[in-house]
């Protein structure tokens, strides 16, 4: 099949992105969706939360004629959806990973064309080895993944990289790069989409939390919200960073934590590089409107959150496969005042966490960016005359094994749990498609059964995923 790839002028044009919007739900990055305040009385399928999973979700079951209401305690893509950081990327990562991100890129290319401008773009992704044992295990990587990845990805030599970043001045001991990963825009993507799927007849009912499921003998019948009732025999839980509270209520355990990433961004400079790279602690997307946002891949700060402390034992691989201490910062500050002060049992008549938070996202870092800014200046050089102009941060949910959820809920009939755990828009439109599939009775996927809740309950050796 011959691969369809993004044209040079869509993957060379400047659009202009807008400004954070200053909102009664504090700083949002998002482009504003319209959404509506009328409950529906009834949905085939309802959706909890429209971040990227959510609203890719909502999309493909629109596409097959179901009736879809998406609830949001607040604003579409308000949380991590648009303050992620915008790679899609297979480098470096699990086999698993690999194959779903692969999909993932045939499917924005899809999007793309079907809907317009998302901001998707396959400049390349370049890491660059500090050392020569971070080196060897580049190659490494890709002898373990080689049958999976895109057959484009080549480890560069010292004296090579050169040819894929003209504009790098310093010293590297090789790099990983794969030409046809590339990256999208967080402030644009979901907000297209979701206006795609409006057109499809999706509703979004947004300032609206769902408080829980309407369970009759394990079954679901509907969705208690803030603003009332819903009828519906499907629901999806696509909250993020939420997932552990939200199936917590309805007593399904999900083992599930969470970081602060925090970011910047600089107009662009003289000399700067194309597409997406990291070397060491930072790295850089060159936006579509030709500044760059720029951030740490190391050194992201983990609260001391009430599940942290109950789940410590269980997430110390994970934090020694991204670095231990230096990889992940744990620390008491603002973010850990905040968890204490979520409820975590409520009753569906009265107010719940989710109206409480309606916009949950960590203390920005001030000087992430900054540091960024300085370690990567020092290979280009041009960009140390730039200053940070915006800083944010967003937050980033893992699972116990590091590995997406996209399963039924083994217990409760018509209810899906559906979490990215890390990269949303490397995962986000292949796990949406999966799930999508499994609630229209579809072809099952063969990797829906690695990515299934039950996974951490039915005794599995749970193994950290990269």
């Amino acid at each position: 099949m011959k691969k369809t790839m993004i044209s040079d002028t869509a993957l060379n044009s400047i659009q202009l992105l807008p400004q954070p919007r200053h909102t009664a739900l504090g700083v949002l990055r998002s482009v504003e969706v319209k959404g509506t305040h009328v409950l529906p009385q009834s949905a085939d399928v309802v959706i909890i939360g429209a971040g990227i999973c959510g609203v890719l979700s909502a999309y493909y079951l629109a596409k097959q004629g179901k009736k879809v209401v998406v609830c949001d305690k607040g604003e579409i893509a308000c949380e991590s959806s648009s303050k992620a950081f915008g790679w899609v990327s297979q480098l470096l990562t699990s086999e698993h990973k690999v194959k779903l991100t692969r999909r993932s890129k045939c499917l924005w290319r899809a999007l793309q064309q079907e809907i317009g401008e998302l901001g998707y773009r396959e400049q390349g992704i370049t890491y660059f080895a500090e050392s020569a044992e971070e080196f060897q295990s580049y190659q490494d990587w890709l002898t373990s993944v080689q049958s999976h990845v895109d057959p484009d990805i080549k480890i560069l030599q010292a004296h090579e990289v050169s040819r894929i970043a003209t504009e790098f001045s310093g010293q590297c001991y090789g790099a990983i790069t794969a030409p046809t990963d590339g990256c999208i825009e967080p402030v644009l993507t979901t907000a297209a989409i979701a206006e795609a799927a409006k057109k499809r007849g999706v509703i979004f009912v947004t300032q609206c939390a769902v408080r829980g499921l309407d369970l009759q003998a394990k079954k679901v019948h509907g969705v208690f919200t803030e603003k009332g009732y819903i009828q519906t025999s499907q629901v999806i839980s696509a909250v993020n960073t939420w997932t552990r509270i939200f199936c917590a209520h309805h007593h399904i355990d999900v083992p599930q934590l969470y970081v602060i990433m925090s970011m910047g961004r600089v107009e662009d400079f003289k000399d700067s590089p194309m597409g997406c790279g990291g070397k060491g602690a930072f790295a850089w997307r060159k936006q579509i409107d030709g500044g760059y946002s720029l951030g740490l891949i190391t050194g992201m700060s983990a609260p001391i959150t009430r599940d942290a402390m109950k789940l410590y034992k269980k997430f110390l691989p994970i934090q020694k496969m991204l670095g231990g201490s230096k990889g992940v910062k744990v620390n008491f500050g603002q973010n850990t005042l905040n968890d204490w002060k979520i409820k975590r049992t409520w009753n569906h008549h009265q107010s719940s966490p989710f109206e409480t938070h309606r916009s949950f996202t960590g203390a920005v870092d001030l000087t992430a960016a900054e540091t960024s800014k300085q370690l990567m200046s020092q290979f280009f050089p041009h960009l140390k005359t730039k200053s940070i102009t915006e800083s944010w941060s967003g937050t980033v949910a893992f699972t116990q094994d590091n590995a997406p959820i996209a399963s039924a809920v083994n217990d409760i009939e018509g209810f899906y749990v559906l979490m990215a755990s890390g990269y949303g828009f490397s995962w986000g439109p292949a796990l949406a498609e999966m799930l999508s599939d499994l609630l229209l009775k579809q072809s099952e996927h063969p990797d829906l059964h690695t990515f299934r809740l039950s996974r951490f309950s039915d005794g599995t050796t749970l193994e950290p995923q990269l």
